[in-house]
């Protein structure tokens, strides 16, 4: 499955043994390089999915959880300061 189409296809993998671990996968049937991956490359990727809240391809839910999570936290904040101030307002 590659980054751009997320199709599967049939694929050749070419290891090479150096420091970056490079992986090139070639299709099968037309012979061009589908995808190129290395090390550098997976933690960009992960930078990018953490960045984008998109982790197990779980973007809507995981955004919608932070985003849950911070409208609690500042809700339940302005519930402590208007207790906090209640005599000064007379509510």
């Amino acid at each position: 499955m590659t980054r751009k189409d997320k199709k599967t296809r049939p694929v050749y993998v070419a290891e090479y043994d150096d420091r970056l671990h490079t992986k090139i996968y070639i299709d099968k049937h037309t012979g061009e390089i589908v995808e190129e991956s290395d090390d550098n490359l997976k933690i960009g990727f992960w930078m990018i999915k953490l960045h984008n809240f998109d982790w197990w391809e779980l973007k809507r839910f995981n955004l919608s959880f932070v985003s849950i999570g911070l409208l609690l936290i500042g809700l339940s904040g302005f519930y402590i300061w208007l207790k906090k101030t209640k005599r000064k307002f007379n509510f």
